[in-house]
């Protein structure tokens, strides 16, 4: 059987037979998937959004390297204070980056996606739109980046290759550049900042940045258990990128049991072609992740998931 087809069908059927059953038990499908699946939850929380401002990479037709730029709300604000904020500094970015000349397309997840000549501007820019909002950055809002670093990185020559500005960085030079942002900007969040190839060069990233930010491993771990024993005993990451790709959400469970049990943060995302189901933030909420990722605040697939939080925190009054 080819396992990559089986997977999303038995982890479809997984969610299916969860929705009936909490249809049947009268409960709340996050409420019914901490009882069945033993996750321990005795006082629900709402993972903090992680918003999509910029799509680059693999994710958008633009000169940008990088395949999200992201909007980390930061105060201890309610859901639906810190989504409306968000929207806020979205607009807001949006009419700017009219006012400079450069388009609003959008990237697959939603995000900006104009052609433009730094990485740094787009900082930049991000910095100017959470002014405008009414917003401090660094108190109100942080910043992240999901970098992809997969699609940058040569393994012959052990180099990350940008497009935009045609450099080749070696792996401490990556990290020096992570290192001088965090310095200067209010850098809170950073994804897959290296290539799953660079294992080294994942535990210097870990052990030289790991206490300043959240580190995150998406394609490093791959939501599978064997890879992050593996990365728990070569000290990667600091937290994992939880997906609905595992062969059944009984497999993807215990991948979340295993992060939580060494402190990792959680982090419940997106992929790419979404849908407009909304599964994941009641999984979100059932597993007590601390973030859930799901693109811009535009594109229903998107919204769909932070429409569904805002459910959640209505019903949990919180």
């Amino acid at each position: 059987t080819n396992k990559g087809l089986l997977a999303p069908a038995s982890f479809l059927i997984s969610m299916l037979a969860a929705r009936a059953g909490a249809q049947v038990a009268n409960q709340s499908l996050y409420e019914y998937l901490n009882q069945s699946y033993g996750l321990g939850q005795t006082a629900f929380t709402l993972p903090t959004p992680l918003f999509t401002l910029f799509n680059g990479g693999s994710y958008a037709d633009t000169n940008l390297d990088f395949e999200e730029i992201l909007l980390v709300p930061q105060s201890k604000a309610s859901s639906v204070e810190k989504i409306a904020n968000a929207h806020r500094v979205y607009q807001h970015l949006g009419q700017i980056l009219r006012q400079v000349g450069l388009d609003t397309d959008g990237g697959s997840e939603g995000g900006y996606a104009p052609n433009i000549d730094s990485t740094i501007k787009t900082l930049d820019l991000i910095e100017q739109a959470i002014k405008s909002a009414g917003l401090v950055s660094g108190q109100d809002m942080g910043l992240g980046f999901d970098i992809g670093s997969d699609h940058l990185y040569n393994p012959e020559t052990g180099q990350y290759v940008f497009r935009l500005d045609h450099s080749q960085f070696v792996t401490d030079t990556m990290i020096n550049l992570y290192r001088e942002w965090l310095a200067k900007y209010p850098i809170v969040y950073l994804e897959d900042g290296l290539s799953p190839q660079d294992k080294k060069g994942w535990q210097n990233l870990t052990k030289q940045l790991g206490n300043d930010l959240i580190i995150a491993g998406d394609r490093l771990f791959d939501s599978q258990t064997a890879k992050l024993r593996q990365g728990l005993k070569d000290r990667l990451a600091n937290a994992v990128v939880v997906r609905l790709t595992a062969l059944t959400l009984q497999n993807l469970i215990e991948f979340v049991k295993l992060a939580k049990s060494h402190n990792y943060s959680l982090i419940f995302s997106h992929s790419y072609g979404e849908t407009n189901d909304d599964f994941l933030a009641d999984l979100a909420v059932a597993c007590g992740a601390d973030y859930l990722k799901s693109g811009s605040l535009a594109r229903g697939e998107r919204v769909a998931k932070y429409n569904r939080l805002l459910d959640i925190a209505q019903s949990l009054n919180i």
